[in-house]
């Protein structure tokens, strides 16, 4: 995996001064929408992120690949290209098809010319997404905002399978509807996540599993609580809180007909690859519905 660090943009002498050339300035002569059209378009995801800095007017635009986030391979993004913000729309677009043209980087897949599945933009640049929606339609990849809600709806339409805790979403898996109910305090509840492969397609889907290990760990002690697809944490740690929230409105019964009795836990324990968003999870549930998080 390549290091999450922009690399240095490349610098040409203009007037008697140093001027900052983006990395996806020599790939703009080509990067026609026509050229663009012909190349192979790949499951990828990119972020725009806009990084503020003194020394530019509108910023350093960082084009990045996120496509191991939404595998659940990792955090850290892949950097395309990188250069100073364009202050027009029709530039970003420009930018963004130069860098389908020739990323930065040589990673495999990441470093080849391709077109994304899909790009997501900074909020910052909201006025600008009308006219990138639009540009990007001519060469097929869509184009959102960096919203949870964007995400949220790929991949909820993405999966066929439905999770057993859909009839706690179906009630209101919010922080108010659950702190109501009854909290057995000694009870232990445990949520891990993994990356299910299939074979045959290549298809990767995150899945999340929360059991009760009041009792122990061991297969006898231990019993699922819900499971079922949802986000990498990488992606919406949001959305994995959401589901431990719909799982108490609407928990497997220990014997795994039907459903249980509504509650809260007195205790919920990450699984160690979730530590990094011990803390998140932790501001979501410590202090609006009184259950201890940790790892």
């Amino acid at each position: 995996m390549t290091k999450a660090e922009p690399p240095v943009t490349k610098t040409t002498q203009k007037s008697g001064k140093t001027e900052a050339l983006p990395q996806w300035h020599a790939a703009l002569e080509t990067a026609t929408i026509e050229n663009v059209s012909r190349l192979k378009q790949y499951d990828h995801g990119w972020l725009c992120k806009i990084i503020p800095t003194e020394d530019t007017e509108h910023g350093v635009l960082a084009i990045l690949d996120i496509t191991n986030r939404m595998r659940g391979e990792g955090g850290e993004p892949r950097y395309m290209n990188v250069g100073p913000c364009p202050a027009k729309g029709v530039d970003v677009c420009k930018a963004l098809l130069a860098t389908m043209m020739a990323p930065s980087v040589n990673v495999g897949e990441f470093g080849l010319p391709r077109r994304p599945a899909w790009i997501l933009l900074d909020p910052v640049m909201q006025p600008c997404l009308k006219l990138v929606v639009s540009i990007l339609a001519t060469v097929e990849v869509v184009v959102k905002l960096n919203t949870p809600q964007a995400l949220m709806t790929k991949n909820s339409e993405k999966s066929e399978r439905k999770a057993t805790w859909h009839a706690g979403l179906e009630k209101g898996a919010t922080a108010e509807n659950v702190s109501e109910l009854k909290q057995e305090k000694d009870q232990i509840w445990k949520c891990s996540m993994t990356m299910l492969h299939d074979p045959q397609t290549g298809a990767k889907e995150c899945f999340l599993a929360i059991e009760d290990i009041t009792n122990g760990t061991d297969e006898e002690s231990s019993y699922p609580l819900g499971v079922g697809p949802c986000e990498p944490v990488t992606v919406n740690p949001d959305g994995m809180v959401q589901a431990l929230f719909a799982t108490m409105l609407s928990p497997r019964a220990k014997e795994g007909k039907g459903f249980g009795e509504s509650r809260r836990p007195g205790r919920v324990v990450l699984d160690k690859a979730l530590e990094p968003w011990l803390e998140h999870v932790q501001s979501k549930t410590e202090k609006t519905i009184g259950i201890t998080v940790e790892v």
